[in-house]
């Protein structure tokens, strides 16, 4: 084992499984209901998980991933009829401006 490796015990992983299965029940419940208030955090529970496990997804299926909830959450804030809703209208919009130019 190098340096940069740090051996976990067993026993300290298993503290670490239920939150994960608790927040990914809950993930799941999100996209169940079609819950778009939510998906901003489950982009964040997305990339926090195929970080940690690279091998779930490729890097292009997450941004994929991604670039779809953006779209969803501002095609359901613009059906809105909210004047507050456009500014986050626009800072979605310029998320996924943004991530199409990462590409």
């Amino acid at each position: 084992m190098n340096e940069m490796e740090v051996s976990v015990p067993l026993s300290s992983l298993a503290l670490l499984v239920p939150p994960l299965r608790l927040m990914s029940a809950v993930m799941w419940e999100v996209v169940r209901q079609r819950n778009i208030k939510h998906y901003g955090k489950l982009e964040e529970f997305v990339s926090m998980v195929t970080d940690a496990v690279p091998e779930l997804m490729s890097k292009r299926e997450g941004r994929l991933l991604s670039l779809g909830l953006r779209a969803r959450t501002t095609l359901e804030l613009l059906r809105s009829e909210h004047p507050e809703d456009l500014k986050a209208v626009e800072t979605h919009l310029n998320r996924i401006r943004s991530s199409c130019m990462e590409e």
